[in-house]
């Protein structure tokens, strides 16, 4: 039978998990957000067809970062 207190630690326990996915969440969604402006800003300066933002969306994390980077390097040895 679990104590008063063993039921507090676990609520306690699941609330600061809660706390702690939705953290990791946000930042992933703020990351993520900002990626995409970038992609669309280097698009822009190369004049290229902004990549629609729901097919941005679909990427993992690696892959937005990967079309940023060659994107940026390209924009970059435009200069």
């Amino acid at each position: 039978m679990l104590t008063q207190t063993d039921i507090e630690r676990e609520r306690y326990e699941a609330r600061r998990k809660a706390q702690l996915d939705y953290n990791s969440g946000m930042n992933f969604a703020r990351t993520q957000g900002e990626m995409i402006g970038a992609i669309h800003a280097y698009e822009h300066m190369l004049e290229q067809v902004e990549t629609p933002t729901d097919q941005l969306l679909a990427l993992s994390r690696e892959n937005l970062a990967r079309l940023a980077e060659e994107l940026k390097t390209k924009a970059s040895s435009r200069r």
